[in-house]
């Protein structure tokens, strides 16, 4: 039965349904095989008839319910098929909607196992064809990635997709990565190769519960714990918050402009009610290579380390906007790193 187009889809829906009702009525293992493959064979030969309508259904967000009973079927071919038809879907919407979206709505309609694993390749690879793979999509992507992942049903997701999955996972840029996938991780200056910490308490006389955030030159002491930070995403954002696990203080850009320049310094506090909401300690990262700019949401401003000293080998952290030029501020480069292990800290207590 060839198709003429997606108008054939309800036939070919019946048909495969068919035969795979007819299957438990099979005692023959050969007849069995034969019939699984008659399945495959069908759809494989009808590719399109699977493809106009997924795709349709991403651009007019309609049809779904078909796109669920297609994706059963679908799902019982082969590995190879299924990737066939959602890397296809995908080359037909892609750069036509937002890709966020692509990814929000596989992830709400579909089983999103392997077609989501598909769906996650595909995107992946376009982004990267029309090089965008460090722009700001992947953030998503790694989020919807690490769903998946964790999914309790993820286990029944076909082995050579898990692979697949992993080998995606593993090229995304390391700092998106390990910010989305590390449970711990901490914060370098990648200019000048330091750490970030809340180094000590305000002398602020009214800001007696702040600590200020320093970055430290590498092995000049320290427990492991104080280096270490959370990173919390808000709702289906990617915005997040960055928790402190020593004190159990959030990352917050300060009211006051202090110094030459437009500049803000960065405290950690307590948390709070607020802190949900993050009152000026919301965060968002700018993809940067394998590393990141780490930006205040309410300010728009980039966080950056100070290029003079203090006492005891620390440099400042500040927040400022972008240059006159429109470049971002000097020394605002970071790198995520994965500390999950206190050994993979750069200070060892």
């Amino acid at each position: 039965m060839k198709s003429n187009g997606h108008k054939d889809i309800s036939k070919l829906l019946q048909l495969s349904e068919s035969l795979q009702k007819g299957i438990s009525s099979l005692s023959n293992v050969n007849n069995i095989v034969e019939t699984q493959s008659l399945i495959s064979t069908l759809w494989n030969e009808n590719q399109d008839a699977a493809i106009e309508p997924i795709s349709n259904a991403f651009l007019n967000d309609n049809s779904w319910e078909m796109v669920k009973q297609l994706t059963n079927v679908i799902n019982g071919s082969s590995v190879k098929y299924v990737d066939n038809v959602y890397t296809k879907v995908i080359e037909k919407v892609f750069g036509k909607m937002d890709t966020v979206e692509i990814l929000r709505k596989a992830k709400t309609n579909l089983k999103c196992l392997d077609e989501c694993v598909s769906i996650h390749r595909a995107v992946f690879n376009q982004l990267q064809s029309n090089g965008d793979l460090f722009g700001n999509s992947t953030i998503s992507l790694t989020r919807y990635i690490k769903a998946t992942m964790d999914d309790a049903d993820y286990k029944n997701t076909h082995p050579d997709m898990q692979t697949r999955h992993k080998e995606i996972k593993d090229k995304l840029p390391k700092s998106v990565r390990n910010a989305v996938f590390s449970s711990s991780v901490c914060v370098k200056n990648t200019n000048y190769n330091e750490f970030f910490y809340p180094s000590g308490l305000s002398n602020d006389t009214n800001s007696n519960d702040l600590h200020i955030v320093s970055t430290l030159i590498n092995g000049d002491g320290g427990s492991a714990a104080i280096f270490k930070w959370k990173v919390s995403f808000l709702d289906n954002t990617t915005n997040f918050n960055l928790t402190n696990e020593a004190l159990n203080e959030y990352l917050y850009s300060s009211n006051n402009v202090v110094g030459v320049g437009y500049r803000r310094k960065i405290f950690t506090k307590k948390l709070s009610s607020d802190t949900v909401t993050g009152v000026n300690g919301s965060w968002r990262f700018e993809v940067n290579g394998d590393g990141v700019f780490i930006i205040n949401v309410d300010r728009n401003e980039y966080l950056f380390a100070d290029d003079k000293r203090k006492a005891m080998s620390k440099r400042e952290v500040f927040t400022s906007t972008k240059v006159t030029s429109g470049a971002v501020p000097a020394n605002s480069g970071w790198d995520i790193v994965d500390c999950t292990d206190s050994n993979q800290t750069p200070f060892k207590a």
